[in-house]
């Protein structure tokens, strides 16, 4: 916890510095009204993968040109999975199916995760080298899970995040094929960062609902598992979230995703990069109403966040 406390942000939760050196900024404005952190330049392009995109920079503007990239999902295994494409029969038609993962992380048994994400893996692969499937995989779901009303929380292998951070490690290394293999089995995809466990409750949605976090359960409790995700497990790839915290949208926040992901985990491969959720960028516009418009909501972020829908 003191290796966490000891960014800037920590001191206050409302107030969170853009960078090392640029001092606190001003409290969260609708649309957009303290943005001047935008006016530099892109820190983190060139930690995206060469062969998934070509980015221009001119002046404070990042313009994504092309997207070349498949995603699928593989929570526990790429039967059915979006983004996976099956024969009508013999080869390619089938793929395994394992319990979900709240159920596999109640054997808390790391080598059983590794194996059974090895064969997901090897099964990923298979299906990928046939056409039939991307290699980036969304895959895990590393959210704390600790309100039972959440309806994602059977993605997830639990509420303990040293359990979590434990399961992942194992789940990457079998996902991967190695914690630094010379060439990946598939690409892992760490999601959703960060504080994000609510799909709707109360008129709250999770495209637009702001996570009001302290430092200490930033650093206790939401953070461990993508720490392992990032400094300890080599994972490809994050997918930020819907969800606003502390008052700004994840996928538009340059502590969490270069501060804290990028400088301070030291996530910097140019191997690795961070994928939206869908449509996470739209929403930075609205329902955050956090630009005053789409377009600025591109232009401004995709420096740091490959933009899907």
């Amino acid at each position: 916890m003191k290796d966490f406390l000891s960014l800037p942000q920590a001191k206050d939760k409302h107030f969170r510095p853009v960078g090392k050196s640029d001092g606190p900024r001003e409290p969260f404005h609708p649309r957009g009204k303290a943005q001047q952190h935008w006016k530099r330049q892109p820190r983190c392009s060139s930690h995206w993968a060469a062969t998934i995109c070509v980015v221009e920079v001119s002046g404070d503007r990042s313009v994504l040109r092309s997207l070349l990239t498949l995603n699928s999902e593989a929570l526990h295994g790429i039967a059915t999975s979006p983004g996976v494409s099956f024969a009508n029969s013999g080869n390619y038609s089938s793929a395994t199916s394992f319990p979900q993962p709240i159920l596999m992380g109640a054997a808390f048994d790391d080598e059983l995760i590794r194996d059974v994400a090895t064969v997901v893996s090897t099964e990923a692969r298979a299906f990928s080298n046939a056409g039939r499937a991307g290699l980036n995989f969304w895959t895990p779901n590393i959210n704390p899970f600790k309100d039972p009303r959440w309806g994602r929380g059977q993605e997830t292998p639990g509420e303990d995040p040293f359990h979590l951070s434990s399961y992942v490690h194992a789940l990457i290394d079998g996902l991967q094929g190695g914690l630094y293999p010379e060439t990946r089995r598939v690409t892992a995809g760490c999601k959703h960062f960060a504080a994000y466990d609510m799909e709707s409750w109360n008129g709250n949605f999770r495209y637009q609902w702001d996570a009001q976090v302290s430092s200490q359960d930033l650093a206790e409790y939401y953070m461990p598992p993508f720490q392992s995700c990032a400094r300890d497990s080599n994972v490809g790839s994050f997918m930020c979230s819907y969800n606003s915290l502390n008052g700004v949208p994840t996928c538009a926040d340059p502590w969490l995703l270069q501060d804290l992901l990028r400088d301070h985990w030291n996530w910097t491969s140019e191997q690795q990069w961070v994928t939206s959720d869908c449509d996470a960028i739209q929403n930075v516009f609205l329902p955050h109403n956090y630009t005053s418009t789409r377009e600025e909501a591109v232009a401004s972020k995709s420096h740091m966040v490959l933009y899907w829908s």
